[in-house]
């Protein structure tokens, strides 16, 4: 857990310094499985819906739509029903992907 929050605040940092591909290595590392032993599959349910809507904003910012499309999936296949908070946070990430896919001429799909 402690690695994932760390990344987290170095994904910060490098957001505040204006460097979107560093903010979304850190991102996609908190993403990827521990080297050794068991992932907490229960904490990991918790952070990474945040962290793949984060990534989709961030890729679709920077014109990365296929990136931000592959996250978009996952996020929305696995968080088909989720709480009214996060729902109204996937809501404003469907609307600045669609909004982003529009300024460069692409189809939803």
């Amino acid at each position: 857990m402690l690695r994932t929050r760390s990344r987290w605040l170095i994904a910060d940092a490098f957001e505040k310094l204006g460097q979107p591909d560093s903010v979304a290595t850190y991102l996609q590392l908190i993403l990827e499985p521990p080297a050794y032993g068991n992932p907490d599959v229960f904490q990991r349910g918790l952070w990474e819906p945040f962290v793949r809507s984060r990534l989709v904003d961030l890729y679709a910012s920077m014109g990365r739509m296929p990136e931000a499309l592959r996250e978009w999936d996952v996020l929305a296949t696995t968080c088909p029903r989720p709480d009214r908070d996060f729902a109204a946070r996937l809501d404003e990430t469907r609307a600045r992907l669609q909004a982003a896919r529009a300024m460069r001429g692409e189809r939803d799909r």
